[in-house]
């Protein structure tokens, strides 16, 4: 189960780090480039234990499926799963500003890996 709004807020912040970083513009159609995708991981997970044997830590990992296609070089083009964790306390709730703070911080590494495996040399 997947985060509602979560594929929305990704794809802002995509959008956003693209236009803020490089020189490309977004466009509907005719772009140089292409990007296409999903949100294939939700995980919530405990990390580590107490010495009672219960979660000290518990990790949010979402990961995306990114297909990138350059219509001006196609060698260019890959198909690639990013991914990316959070963790927190097993005693918080996984809500609010915890939430808030976990998609920001995994969010802006996604899409910086996705921006430096695509556009790197743009």
């Amino acid at each position: 189960m997947v985060e509602p709004g979560l594929d929305q807020l990704f794809t802002n912040a995509l959008q956003d780090l693209i236009v803020n970083q490089t020189s490309a513009q977004l466009v509907n159609t005719g772009g140089e480039v292409i990007y296409e995708g999903e949100i294939i991981e939700y995980r919530i997970a405990p990390m580590t234990a107490t010495a009672e044997n219960t979660a000290a830590q518990n990790r949010l990992t979402i990961g995306v499926k990114v297909r990138y296609i350059n219509t001006k070089d196609e060698e260019k083009d890959f198909e690639r799963t990013f991914s990316f964790f959070y963790d927190y306390g097993a005693s918080e709730q996984l809500s609010g500003s915890i939430k808030d703070t976990a998609f920001d911080e995994i969010l802006e590494r996604l899409t910086q890996d996705i921006l430096n495996a695509s556009l790197a040399d743009w």
